[in-house]
């Protein structure tokens, strides 16, 4: 009878959390179509808004090549964090732990919104070589985008977070796929194995400043075989 009733008295705790958050969620959703309105919007209206209670965190880091204690696999240098408090922690476990408890809505307003994904063309690249992504299939709050379907080279207009990502298909033996921010290397994807196609993926959240340049390029020489293979990019 004490199972039970401890039972009952949780569902019935949830129930009411469910309740409450559904409420929590329709009044949001009324602020922002509010905010949507463009007319009806006012300043105060929008800090509000965004002090209703949202928590914003984001956190991109590399793997290190060092062997880890058996168990652990630790992720520093850290690329981006946004709203970390406890990032000594995670550098020295690769653990992340949440510095709240409960259920919360993430948002975020930064006054620009872009994403782009484009399609490749297939064909074989060397080592070295950019692989152009240039058959735009989405684009929104990219201005210059005739210069990215010109270069395959994708331009930071606004400085902010940005979500990346490329998946390319090759049959090739060996393929090196690498992600380079101006000059630099950022990610990449590789396959070392039997001819056969396989798609390779790599995604990474970076900060960007007003003129840096993303390009997808080839590390060794391979064939990128689907014309349908992708490349992304996220502004939020």
């Amino acid at each position: 009878m004490d199972a039970l009733r401890v039972q009952t008295q949780s569902l019935s705790q949830m129930e009411a959390f469910v309740l409450k958050l559904q409420s929590e969620l329709k009044a949001m959703k009324q602020e922002v179509t509010k905010l949507k309105a463009g007319n009806n919007a006012t300043e105060s209206q929008a800090i509000a808004y965004m002090k209703m209670k949202p928590i914003v965190f984001a956190l991109t880091a590399c793997f290190v090549k060092d062997a880890p204690p058996a168990g652990t696999i630790k992720f520093p240098p850290i690329k981006a964090a946004i709203s970390i408090t406890n990032l000594s922690g995670f550098k020295n476990t690769g653990k992340f732990t949440c510095d709240k408890s409960g259920i919360y809505i993430f948002s975020v307003f930064i006054a620009h919104d872009g994403v782009l994904t484009a399609c490749s063309s297939g064909g074989t690249y060397s080592s070295g070589q950019i692989i152009p992504f240039l058959r735009v299939r989405t684009s929104h709050g990219i201005n210059n985008l005739s210069s990215y379907k010109s270069s395959g080279i994708f331009t930071c207009e606004t400085e902010g977070y940005y979500l990346i990502s490329f998946f390319i298909t090759t049959k090739s033996a060996v393929a090196d796929m690498r992600l380079y921010l101006n000059e630099s290397f950022l990610a990449r994807a590789t396959k070392h194995g039997a001819s056969d196609y396989q798609t390779n993926t790599a995604v990474i959240l970076y900060h960007l400043n007003v003129g840096d340049k993303i390009s997808v390029r080839a590390g060794s020489t391979f064939d990128v075989w689907s014309c349908n293979d992708s490349f992304s990019i996220l502004c939020k």
